[in-house]
């Protein structure tokens, strides 16, 4: 099987290969993932607590060298601990939660006085997961963790764009034995995703509208389950009124965490006709401030690229508005120096919806 090449965003090298997880492999996987659920389902509640609070407890230990792997996947270094974080903050949120929301399994209510309708909750017993590559780790186990907290097996496939993180992310499962068959990762591209669709009873996947209908009609032809989240364009309101440079910052931050690739990254902005201007000149002075992180800790403000296509896509969409009669009054150029894609902070005015 031919390994997958991982580029490294920092100085465009591809310096990590993985071997991807066969179709058949992962047939045997969620087979093996279904014959496991039913033993945890049927321990109880209290037992998968134990063994993902457990889990939580590993991935404290690993933390250095999953952070790491996605340090050098994503190019960033705060936010890569921040995920770590994240994740065990989900699993002892949905485990103290869990007792309450699970509390009444099922519901009864009369239609009439013949007919009664009882709704009874039961875990699908393998989910399957398809994460992308701009938040690898908490968008492998956002959705993943309730549904083992439910009672669900999960089969997870990361991003190959990022996939660093799995094999330290496999050292802290292996820590706990009640996991074997019950956390499943599978690594690769389309070809993997679409086993995982296959073999699944319900599928989760985060990342872009094109891909998103595709395992849509995927999932139907499957008659399963998709919860999808995609892409958006999300809007900031300024109205009249309103203190112009804490606005700026605001927005400013939003749009720029982790380098703008992030699902609720501010990507358009209305402003009241009377201050328009005046805002536009704030964000353009704070924009000046912000400098590139071309080393970890160096106080930069945002790194390149993660994933170098999306250079490409950004430049094009730019290109798009600037020959509509849009007018870029700061940034706009994506550069690639010393191997890594940049655009720094761009700022784009007369624009409409087209």
């Amino acid at each position: 099987m031919t390994q997958i090449q991982v580029r490294n965003p920092r100085n465009g090298q591809y310096d990590y290969a993985f071997e991807p997880t066969g179709v058949d492999e992962v047939q045997a996987m969620a087979q093996a993932a279904r014959r496991a659920q039913a033993d945890w389902f049927g321990k109880g509640l209290e037992h998968r607590i134990r063994v993902l609070k457990a889990w939580a407890e590993s991935l404290e230990r690993h933390t250095p060298a999953i952070a790491k792997a996605l340090s050098d996947d994503t190019a960033r270094t705060r936010i890569s601990h921040e995920e770590i974080g994240a994740v065990v903050y989900f699993i002892h949120g949905f485990c103290e939660h869990a007792p309450e929301v699970l509390a009444q399994p099922f519901k009864k209510f009369k239609n009439n006085a013949e007919v009664v309708f009882k709704t009874t909750y039961i875990p699908y017993p393998v989910v399957g997961v398809i994460s992308p590559w701009n938040f690898p780790m908490v968008l492998s186990f956002i959705d993943a963790i309730p549904a083992l907290v439910a009672g669900a097996t999960v089969l997870v496939k990361p991003s190959e764009v990022t996939p660093r993180f799995v094999d330290p992310l496999l050292a802290s499962i292996a820590e706990v034995p009640e996991l074997a068959g019950v956390v499943n990762i599978v690594r690769g591209g389309p070809e993997v995703g679409q086993a995982v669709i296959a073999n699944s009873d319900a599928i989760v996947f985060t990342g872009s509208v094109p891909t998103g209908r595709k395992i849509a009609l995927a999932a139907a032809q499957a008659f399963i389950p998709a919860f999808l989240e995609l892409g958006g364009k999300d809007p900031a309101v300024v109205l009249a009124g309103s203190d112009l440079p804490r606005a700026a910052t605001s927005i400013l931050r939003s749009a720029i965490y982790n380098s703008g690739q992030v699902c609720y990254a501010i990507e358009r902005v209305y402003v009241d006709e009377s201050i328009h201007d005046d805002f536009v000149a704030e964000l353009v002075k704070q924009a000046a401030t912000l400098r590139r992180s071309l080393a970890e800790g160096d106080g930069g403000h945002y790194g390149p690229f993660i994933f170098e296509k999306q250079g490409g896509i950004v430049g094009a969409q730019l290109a798009d508005a600037v020959a509509k009669g849009a007018r870029i009054l700061t940034g706009g150029q994506v550069q690639t120096v010393d191997g890594a894609v940049w655009l720094d902070p761009t700022i784009v005015v007369d624009v409409d919806h087209g």
